[in-house]
């Protein structure tokens, strides 16, 4: 939703949105390369 409104020129709705999905985007992207860390990484078995 919010790319598609960027890309439709809404950018006024495009700001509002983004305020609230580049942060659970950033978080959520985070969090899934630790947790990929952890599983195929960190704990191998010997």
């Amino acid at each position: 939703m919010t790319l598609s409104r960027a890309l439709a020129g809404r950018f006024d709705k495009h700001v509002r949105i983004a305020r609230w999905t580049l942060p659970l985007w950033l978080y959520v992207s985070v969090t899934g390369v630790i947790v990929y860390l952890k599983l195929y990484h960190l704990y191998r078995p010997l």
